[in-house]
């Protein structure tokens, strides 16, 4: 469920069913950066897009309520990526 990696939130899972042992990981899955880090892998994320003949690209709102709705831009490399978050 978590993308990242990390000892200190790794715990072991011994499963009576012997399925070995199954890392669960806990905590947030949000890791601070810092703005230079961000601004790098933003240049590299657009580099990226830029670079392909076709992007897909879902506007979409979040939240049902119509009070607390946010508008988003979703853009995606792939049409499998913005389908499924179409779906979402």
């Amino acid at each position: 469920m978590f993308s990242y990696f990390s000892l200190e939130n790794l715990n072991l899972y011994h499963s009576p069913f012997d399925f070995s042992f199954l890392p669960l990981f806990r905590g947030s899955p949000n890791i601070e950066m810092d703005e230079h880090t961000f601004l790098v892998n933003r240049e590299r994320a657009v580099d990226y897009l830029n670079s392909l003949d076709k992007v897909f690209v879902n506007d979409q709102f979040l939240n049902w309520d119509l009070e607390n709705r946010i508008k988003v831009r979703i853009v995606a490399a792939r049409a499998y990526h913005s389908l499924f978050m179409h779906n979402m």
